[in-house]
C-alpha cells in the first residue's frame, strides 16, 4: 500500500515538473487571491460507541481561502470552523469541526489537458457531545494528513465550472479509545487541546479516509460570488469505529483586486 502511495506521488511530480520546464521570465507574477464562504451544510454521523444510532442534522460554517494561479500550478490554502447541531429519536447532540489548514500544490495541464493534480496536506479536528447519552463525554477524531488533489475546470458560454477531488493517503490520527471514562466534561481549552493530540497512531487506506469532492461554478470571470456544492465522507475503521457525511452549499465571495 505504501509503494503505491509513493508511486502516485512519482507520477503526480514527474508530471507538474515536466510542465514546468522553460517559464516565460516575462510573465507578471500571479497575485494571492483571498476568498471567504459561507457554507449550509447536512451531516450524518455514526459513532461505534453510540449503540449504532445515526445522528443526523444541520450546521453552518465559515471558511477563509488563499489561492495563487499562474502558468504552471495553482496553490489552494483553506482554513474552515463549524458547528451542526444533530439528533435522532430526540437525543441531541453536536458536532464542531475546525480545519487549521488544507493545502494542496496542483501542477497544471496534466497530460496537456484541464486537469490539474499534486500533493495534499491536511489537519483537521472534530468534536462530538451526545450529553443525553454520555452525561457530557466528548469524542474526536483528528487527521493530520498527506494526500491527492485533483481537479478539472471547464467552460460552458460564460459560466466557469470547476470538479475537483482530495482524499487522504496517509498520516497521524486521534481516537478516543473504547476505555475513555463516559462522564465528564472536557470544555477546558488546553485539556481539549491535550486529548485532541492524544493516543496519535500512524495510518493508511486500512485504518481511515477523509475524502471531499467539490463542484463550483463561476457565472463568469468578472464574478465575484461563486457558489459550490460538496461531499464530505470520514471514516475511522479501528476501534472504535466513526463514520460521517456532510453535504454542504456554499456561497463564495472573493475579495476585491486592490
Amino acid at each position: 500500500m505504501k509503494r503505491n502511495i509513493l508511486l502516485l506521488f512519482i507520477v503526480l511530480l514527474a508530471a507538474g515538473t515536466n510542465k514546468g520546464q522553460n517559464p516565460d521570465p516575462s510573465a507578471p507574477a500571479a497575485a494571492w487571491l483571498h476568498q471567504q464562504s459561507i457554507n449550509l451544510s447536512s451531516l450524518q454521523v455514526k459513532e461505534e460507541m453510540n449503540y449504532g444510532l445515526r445522528f443526523s442534522g444541520g450546521g453552518l460554517s465559515y471558511t477563509y481561502y488563499l489561492r495563487r494561479d499562474d502558468n504552471r500550478s495553482i496553490i489552494n490554502y483553506e482554513a474552515r470552523i463549524g458547528l451542526s447541531v444533530m439528533g435522532t429519536h430526540t437525543l441531541p447532540a453536536a458536532n464542531l469541526n475546525i480545519v487549521p489548514a488544507k493545502v494542496s500544490y496542483l501542477f497544471k495541464n496534466i497530460l496537456n489537458s484541464n486537469i490539474s493534480a499534486g500533493p495534499l496536506l491536511i489537519a483537521e479536528i472534530n468534536y462530538q457531545l451526545y450529553p443525553d447519552l454520555h452525561s457530557g463525554n466528548s469524542f474526536w477524531f483528528t487527521h493530520y494528513s498527506v494526500g491527492a488533489a485533483v481537479q478539472y475546470d471547464c467552460r460552458i458560454a460564460e459560466n466557469i465550472l470547476v470538479l475537483s477531488l482530495t482524499t487522504s493517503l496517509l498520516g497521524l490520527t486521534s481516537r478516543q479509545s473504547t476505555a475513555y471514562d463516559p462522564y465528564f466534561w472536557n470544555l477546558d481549552y488546553n485539556e481539549l487541546l491535550d486529548i485532541f493530540h492524544s493516543n496519535l497512531s500512524s495510518g493508511t487506506l486500512n485504518r481511515y479516509s477523509c475524502t471531499e469532492a467539490e463542484l463550483l461554478w463561476q457565472p463568469n470571470r468578472a464574478s465575484r460570488t461563486m457558489f459550490s456544492y460538496s461531499i464530505n465522507y470520514r471514516g475511522y475503521y479501528r476501534e472504535p469505529g466513526f463514520k460521517s457525511i456532510n453535504h454542504a452549499i456554499k456561497i463564495i465571495i472573493k475579495s476585491k483586486k486592490r
